[in-house]
């Protein structure tokens, strides 16, 4: 069988690509800082995982509406479905974490209050 064009597009090694030019850009952009300056590993590693994830659910959307090629299908030919389990266990963890901070109660709004309950 001769290899298409989306079997080097879809594949975990495309995405690892993706994952780590979204890494090099925020590196270059100085935006893998937090706010004391110090090197934020948590954004550094999220901007690889956000990219590999974004990678993969673009291209699998695209197979889906474009190519008609359905989800489940898309995931277990080409980027392996114990990949994308564990990428969905990175996401699940995401979000837990975020809602955890919406619920907690000494969580501020961080976008609009100074922290003295003023708005900026």
């Amino acid at each position: 069988m001769v290899p298409t064009l989306i079997d080097y597009i879809a594949t975990p090694s495309a995405s690892l690509l993706f994952g780590a030019f979204c890494l090099l850009a925020v590196v270059l952009l100085r935006k893998h800082r937090d706010a004391e300056g110090h090197v934020s590993r948590s954004r550094i590693a999220g901007a690889l995982m956000y990219g590999v994830l974004l990678y993969m659910i673009s291209v699998i959307l695209f197979l889906q509406f474009v190519w008609a090629i359905p989800v489940g299908v898309s995931i277990e030919k080409y980027f392996g479905s114990e990949r994308t389990a564990w990428l969905l266990v990175f996401v699940a963890a995401e979000v837990t974490l975020r809602l955890f901070d919406i619920f907690s109660s000494d969580s501020k709004d961080r976008d609009t209050l100074d922290g003295k309950g003023r708005s900026t």
